[in-house]
């Protein structure tokens, strides 16, 4: 995908199967690249759109330039069994929190820098066990 193409999902009703492809020639007129696509699936509407009880849901993935988005629009909205149609911006992928940060349990626990051996000598030895053990 071209840095200054976007990626859009249209999802839209129409009133037969067959009529997406006039959707999709809508899109390639302007440029746009279709990255996937759905077969439409027949649904019973909740409330009539247009007079129409039912129709025919689809969706599909583009990457466009944003400036062509408008005119895709207007290309839209001129089609006549196209009952409604709804173009958003898919977000970016971005990585979750996890990805950023280790693990608690990976990263290593030090309640103090390290710092070089010191050397002792036996009789240090013997003073030090002396200390603890009163």
């Amino acid at each position: 995908m071209d840095e200054l193409q976007k990626e859009y999902e249209l999802a839209y009703l129409v009133t037969e199967k067959e009529n997406t492809a006039s959707i999709f020639a809508a899109l390639e007129k302007q440029g746009a690249q279709i990255t996937a696509k759905n077969e439409p699936v027949f649904r019973e509407l909740s409330y009539a759109i247009r007079k129409h009880k039912s129709a025919f849901f689809g969706f599909c993935i583009f990457s466009v330039s944003p400036e062509k988005i408008e005119k895709i629009d207007g290309e839209l909205k001129k089609l006549q069994h196209v009952i409604r149609f709804f173009i958003v911006q898919t977000p970016k992928k971005t990585p979750s929190r996890r990805e950023h940060h280790p693990k608690p349990q990976d990263t290593p626990k030090r309640s103090e820098p390290m710092s070089a051996p010191q050397v002792l000598t036996n009789e240090d030895l013997e003073q030090k066990l002396e200390e603890i053990l009163k």
